[in-house]
């Protein structure tokens, strides 16, 4: 019994002798009484599969029953079962096709997702459905029909529809085997594997007759074929087989058939094949032409069939063939860059022809479409942008505020960058969309271990801990999968050569630079992990690789676990790919959902280091007391074979490496231009209730349309050198046998060192310059000059002088309070960038005095508002490390200036329905335009100047003491309000005459406020 053998040996490794052998029989017991327990069926994934359909129609809807509700699967379904044991389900679908009428698709449901996978087309509606699982684990699904009159029977696997046989009927399936009645009614029975070519996997060489049309030819299990010509050209083709032959259908629905014996398998890499390629110059959207050669490494060895056919380093040469450049925006908002690779040449210096399309681009927040052109990302569409434009939207009543949320909005969360920019060492993959056919024979790039030393690496491997667990909840995570023999620091060199960094420490500025870089407006490629222990011991190395994206990275952990292997440092490491960021509604918090084959991530890392040549044996050893499918503390599954990648790591003196030149882009000025037309635009084209229905509308569709679609699983698709060709692995051994490998040399660190290297170098950073500080602030304000305008108006009527009307309006400001938040951008050691929107309240009076006639006087005072936003450049006089920062600041500002009792209007008619901030703006300028006396407010640019002094109380927290003076136009409330026009009258001559302006409008504020810093 394998389970009784698992946990007897789990028992041998952790129990005295004694209680193991009391274990054993108590386990033994218990797993024999299971064993005659009846096994329950697995649960059915869709209960109560049927198609309903009216008698009179050929075709209905597929229908599931799930907790006592009904719900449609398929639509147009002609039959459904469930299959492999109620787990999924296979559905034929009817589709209308022009010219040919009818065409019958099989569709694979996945139970888990309910997602589906088109197997293919049929010839005829299927009726009935037998289905068996082969000796290999593979399942077969056999239909039956009818055919041109004629009663056939067509085979097919999970991934395609493969196999038919004409006039043939009544199949059975058995050992392997189907049994059926031929032509004459009499039974036959053929094997099921060559009816599914499941072993023709290869490339093959065309037989004779159809040389000049096809010189190689390979299947694939989805049922197309790939030709490849003479002239080295390919074509794609389906292909169905009757177990004796191989029976291909062109375009023109001839057919060339070849007998399955006429075919010649050669060695090469097949279709579908990825790899990984590093590229050895710089590429952008902005720069690269098209017809621009490039050139890439390769890193991941091309190793089929246990044969190492394209080495690490061959050199793979193609060029640009198309680009869409973003200029300054206005033509396109995203940009595009394909390149295609035609060549590979070996490190013997031959040269073969190959045709490949990019598959993806490796940890990039760029995305590959079908045709292989690299699509960039829309600055405007990202979870940053859309969140700077909700904060703006809190202030869209009032154009002051608005100005500031959207500027400080920017400033604090970025502007994501459009353009394609990849530095000299980006990893690309790649697929092969052809065979390349090629019989040399590569070594390996790092040997085996010495058998000498194999048994000493089962013991070191059997002793070391292999499970990671969370810090504090002690949650299992993730499982280790490599180790390393040799000196730290050449380790550390090797991963540096490889482009592998350092990640930073957990701190409130790494954190908030970490949403940024979630939100997609920035680049972080140090973003901090979470801590995980092994044994109780913190990583004493936390590395990542990206491109340009936190969503997805390479990341590992390296732990000391005080162990040495023939007087050698020993390290082990857990490593696993980010996919993609999503949001636990169980931790609260963003987590990261990572590949859950994580031995693709192994091979990642041995390749890269393997590449440095810094690696001199390497070995993969079995573990069979590992679990081979587990869930780490987040609930992501992980998926292996359990083994360990065991390398020896030379000093690593001189690595071998790849260029790391990069693009610098486009220049500052170019690129603020665009960002700011790119943002205008977004807001105009899709600020508006017609848009959003129109793309809400195209959204919905492809998400009808791709939502039920089964993506193909990939699995464990890399393969390394080593883990693609035969290695001598170590088994289990007796236990009595082994002997403790752990280091007691003090020299090395143990986890207390690493904790206080830790707290050291968190300590060490405790009061590193902050990057932002967003603050309050609140005090004082005072005009200088308390007079502002006195205005005489006189009124005299054309036919009598006497009769005369004269008034003297005046009015002053009355000292008052302000508040206001501010945004500092320190971006330089000795200048700062702050912005700052602050609101004054004050008081307004009014005097008017009648003089002819004398009448009596009249005082009013009204509240007033001034709303500034303004932007400062600080010239801090100590440097950014200090505590207190003494500081002088000057710039522009925009003041708007009002009564109270007018206030600001709102977006009016259709601006409310669509484009609010157009209409914000017309409104404010409405707003401008009108008397202010009248409901309107006074616009004035002006400058602001003014010192202080900040002092940081805590890492996090700053308090600051500040003195402003702005200046500006003084506001003309009476002069703008009563003009000549407005006492304009053909029978009276009207005088205006301005008595006294001040010329300069002056505040001063001395204020307090505390900020945030990061």
């Amino acid at each position: 019994m394998n389970a009784y053998g698992e946990v007897s040996r789990s028992l041998k490794r952790t129990c005295p002798r004694k209680e193991v052998l009391f274990a054993r029989t108590v386990l033994a017991i218990v797993l024999c009484g299971l064993a005659t327990l009846p096994a329950n069926a697995a649960e059915d994934a869709f209960p109560k599969l049927r198609v309903e359909k009216k008698a009179s129609d050929a075709a209905g809807t597929a229908m599931v029953t799930i907790a006592g509700k009904n719900k449609v699967l398929a639509r147009h379904a002609t039959q459904a079962w469930t299959v492999m044991n109620g787990e999924n389900a296979l559905v034929s679908v009817a589709a209308a096709k022009k010219p040919k009428g009818t065409e019958y698709h099989l569709r694979f449901y996945e139970g888990a997702t309910r997602k589906y996978r088109d197997l293919g087309t049929m010839p005829f509606p299927p009726e009935k459905l037998e289905q068996a699982q082969q000796s290999d684990g593979s399942w077969v699904f056999v239909l039956t029909g009818t055919f041109l009159g004629k009663p056939t029977i067509v085979l097919t696997g999970r991934h395609g529809v493969n196999g038919m046989l004409r006039n043939a009927s009544e199949p059975k399936l058995h050992d392997d085997q189907i049994t059926f009645l031929d032509a004459n009614g009499n039974p036959k029975t053929l094997p099921v594997k060559p009816l599914v070519a499941a072993d023709l996997t290869g490339i093959y060489l065309a037989p004779a007759q159809d040389a000049a049309k096809v010189k190689y030819v390979q299947f694939l299990r989805t049922g197309t074929a790939i030709l490849v010509r003479p002239d080295g050209t390919y074509r794609s083709a389906p292909w169905r087989t009757n177990g004796e032959e191989m029976i291909v259908t062109e375009p023109d629905n001839s057919e060339m058939r070849w007998r399955r014996e006429a075919l010649a398998e050669v060695s090469g890499i097949p279709a579908t094949t990825r790899l990984v390629v590093r590229l050895l110059q710089p590429l952008s959207s902005e720069r690269t032409k098209e017809g621009d050669k490039v050139e890439a490494a390769l890193i991941s060895p091309g190793t089929i069939q246990d044969k190492i056919l394209l080495p690490q380093g061959t050199i793979f040469s193609g060029e640009v063939t198309d680009v869409h450049k973003l200029g300054w925006g206005f033509r396109r908002e995203t940009a595009g860059l394909t390149l295609v690779f035609t060549s590979a040449k070996l490190p013997d210096g031959t040269v073969l022809p190959v045709h490949t399309r990019l598959d993806g681009v490796e940890n990039a927040r760029e995305s590959v479409n079908e045709k292989g052109m690299i699509q960039g990302i829309r600055s405007t569409g990202t979870p940053a942008y859309s969140a700077e434009r909700k904060i703006a939207s809190v202030s869209s009543i009032d154009p002051v505020s608005y100005l500031f949320t959207s500027v400080t909005a920017v400033a604090v969360l970025g502007f994501a960058e459009p353009a394609i920019q990849y530095n000299a060492g980006t990893e690309v993959l790649m697929q092969f969309l052809s065979p390349v056919p090629t019989d040399k024979v590569f070594p390996r790039s790092a040997p085996e271990f010495a058998e000498s030393e194999e048994e000493k690496l089962g013991r070191l491997v059997h002793e070391l801990p292999f499970r990671t667990a969370t810090q504090g909840t002690n949650k299992p995570s993730d499982i280790t999968n490599l180790v390393f023999i040799g000196p730290p620091e050449g380790l550390r060199r090797a991963f540096k050569a490889a482009g592998w960094v350092i990640v930073d420490s957990l701190t409130a500025s790494s954190g908030f630079r970490t949403i940024k870089a979630v939100g997609g407006n920035q680049v972080y490629n140090q973003a901090p992990m979470s801590t995980l222990l092994l044994d109780e011991r913190p990583p004493i190395l936390t590395l990542t690789k990206t491109t340009n994206t936190f969503n997805s990275r390479h990341h590992l952990r390296v732990f000391d676990p005080a162990m040495s292997f023939e007087g050698q440092v020993v390290l082990t490491s857990s490593s696993t790919q980010d996919i993609r960021v999503a949001v636990s509604y169980k931790h609260k918090t963003f987590i990261h959902v990572i590949d859950e084959y994580i031995d693709n991530e192994r091979s990642k890392v041995v390749n890269d280091l393997e590449f440095t040549g810094c690696v001199s044996a390497m070995n993969l050893v079995p573990r069979p007391w590992v679990p081979q499918d587990a869930y780490n503390a987040t609930g992501d599954r992980l998926r292996t074979d359990g083994a360990v990648a065991v390398m020896r790591i030379s000093d690593c003196e001189n690595p071998r490496t790849t260029p790391d030149g990069h693009d610098p882009g486009p220049g500052r000025f170019q690129r603020s231009m665009r960002n700011s037309f790119l943002y205008v635009r977004d807001d105009i084209y899709r600020g508006n209730l017609i848009y959003t229905g129109v793309s809400g509308a195209i959204w919905l569709r492809k998400y009808l349309k791709t939502k039920d679609e089964l993506k193909p699983e990939t699995g464990a698709w890399r393969t390394t050198d080593q883990s693609g060709t035969l290695f001598k692995g170590v088994g289990e051994m007796p236990r009595d046998t082994w002997s403790s490998s752990r280091r007691p040399d003090p020299e090395f660190r143990s986890d207390r060192a690493v904790q206080e290297q830790n707290m050291a170098l968190e300590k060490a950073h405790r009061w590193d310059p902050p990057h932002y500080e967003l603050g309050i602030f609140g005090g004082y304000m005072r005009y200088p000059n308390v007079r502002n305008e006195a205005v005489f108006y006189s009124v005299a009527a054309e036919d009598n002088a006497s009769d005369v009307f004269a008034t003297l309006l005046a009015d002053e400001f009355e000292n008052g309070g302000v508040a206001g938040i501010s945004v500092t951008v320190n971006s330089w050691k000795w200048f700062s960038s702050q912005f700052t929107f602050s609101y004054t309240r004050s008081t307004w009076n009014y005097s008017e005095f009648d003089l002819l006639p004398t009448q009596a006087n009249f005082f009013n005072d009204v509240p007033l508002a001034t709303r500034q936003f303004e932007y400062n450049l600080m010239w801090n006089l100590r440097p950014p490390k200090s505590r207190w920062r003494p500081y002088l600041a000057a710039g522009p500002a925009l003041l708007l200036t009002n009564l109270t009792d007018n206030p600001i209007t709102k977006a009016r008619g259709p601006f409310k329905l669509g484009l609010q901030n157009v209409g914000l703006l017309l409104a404010a300028y409405d707003f401008g335009s009108r008397p202010p006396l009248d409901g309107g407010g006074v616009f004035s640019l002006g400058a602001v100047y003014g010192a202080g002094v900040k002092f940081r109380v805590h890492p996090r927290i700053t308090i600051n003491f500040d003195f402003r003076e702005t200046l500006s136009r003084a506001p003309k409330f009476l002069a703008d309000s009563y003009t000549r026009e407005f006492f304009q009258d053909e029978d009276f001559n009207t005088t205006v005459l301005q008595l006294q302006t001040e010329d300069r409008y002056r505040q001063d504020r001395v204020t307090a406020g505390i900020s945030y810093t990061f």
